[in-house]
């Protein structure tokens, strides 16, 4: 387990929502490993400059940096576009959409699903399907056993531990 990771669980109640702030900390924390674990640096660099005022330093710079840097916020719900509304929770689906824009600076993610996800709740764009089938497959994401990913309710401090462990072993195994 991380750093940032455990700093946010001594603090936080098992089942509360992991909070924006924590989560791009955390975020943060798996990127340094991935850039140390490959050798090399995954910015893939933009031309808006961003600030985030609403974050407080020294987080700013580093929130600015990961969307600027390496686009980690594009395409996730209510993420970015110069506020990071710090202290709001983050959702099941926008956690799956931040680590795979995380993912996508080291492999080629599909954008068209293997076969239906047999959960109850599973999106209906193909699209979404396809990625999300990565991180089941990476084993990142799991569902629940009501056969329901439950991505747009919050990702408790218990799921986001889960889920540090699994992407840290899947870090761990990136090929440089």
């Amino acid at each position: 387990m991380s750093l940032p990771l455990v700093a946010a669980l001594a603090v936080a109640t098992a089942d509360a929502p992991v909070t924006r702030l924590e989560f791009v900390t955390q975020e943060s924390a798996w990127l340094d490993t991935l850039e140390t674990r490959l050798h090399k640096s995954l910015k893939r660099p933009k031309e808006t400059i961003l600030v985030y005022v609403d974050v407080p330093e020294p987080f700013r710079a580093r929130a600015v940096s990961l969307e600027r840097d390496y686009r980690l916020y594009e395409g996730v719900d209510r993420f970015g576009y110069g506020t990071l509304d710090p202290n709001r929770a983050v959702t099941r689906r926008q956690a799956t959409q931040l680590i795979l824009n995380l993912l996508s600076l080291v492999e080629t993610l599909p954008t068209e699903p293997s076969a239906p996800l047999d959960f109850t709740d599973a999106p209906r764009d193909p699209f979404e399907v396809a990625r999300i089938e990565v991180l089941l497959q990476h084993g990142i994401l799991a569902g629940f056993p009501d056969k329901t990913l439950q991505l747009d309710a919050p990702l408790s401090h218990t799921q986001f531990a889960a889920l540090c462990d699994r992407m840290q072993h899947d870090l761990a195994e990136a090929r440089p």
